[in-house]
């Protein structure tokens, strides 16, 4: 018999009500004449008022945690490869990304005119730099030297960023998720990306 406090098992509500939020955004983004709303995601997720602001305090932290979730799996499916084949590796975590997006560009160009400030954009950065930082680190020497990772992983987030935003703004269904894919890796530095 073991000693110490017996563990308890953990309450999976939590997970399947953010679950069943994200999924209701998505499902959202497919019809975007309905709009994007609190009540809207109530409805189509089924969750109370009370277990969606138990989670978020309102549309703009629903966006940054549903941004800054994806760039962290995307940050580690990226990571996972990056050693062995770093331009597939690139090339596969850009598509995620893109997926990502367009599978939600409805919702995401709808809060491009919420009143967000500029603390959820620097999270959503930062969160974007984070994994960039970490494709930087295990890609080993293959910065250069003298460049600040921070500031680099920064930069190339910013700009990143920048583009998706141009697409999503622009609704311009006439580029392809793939041309999309190719113009994101075409400006990262081919230290990062390995040829190919």
């Amino acid at each position: 018999m073991q000693s110490g406090t017996p563990s308890r098992a953990v309450d999976p509500r939590p997970a399947r009500t953010r679950a069943s939020i994200y999924a209701a955004v998505a499902e959202l983004a497919l019809e975007p004449e309905q709009g994007v709303s609190v009540n809207a995601i109530l409805r189509m997720s089924g969750v109370s008022r009370s277990g969606f602001y138990a989670h978020f305090t309102g549309l703009d932290d629903l966006l940054v945690a549903m941004v800054t979730e994806a760039y962290r799996d995307i940050a580690a499916t990226y990571k996972a490869a990056s050693v062995a084949d770093p331009a597939g590796a690139a090339r596969r975590a850009q598509e995620q990304l893109v997926a990502f997006i367009s599978e939600r560009r409805a919702f995401l160009r709808a809060s491009l005119e919420w009143p967000v400030g500029s603390r959820a954009h620097e999270v959503i950065t930062q969160a974007y730099a984070e994994g960039v930082r970490d494709a930087i680190v295990a890609r080993g020497d293959a910065a250069p030297s003298g460049i600040d990772l921070d500031d680099m992983a920064t930069f190339i987030a910013g700009g990143a960023i920048a583009m998706l935003t141009r697409w999503i703004r622009e609704g311009d269904d006439s580029v392809p998720q793939s041309l999309l894919v190719d113009r994101l890796l075409a400006v990262l530095p081919e230290w990062l990306i390995g040829s190919g």
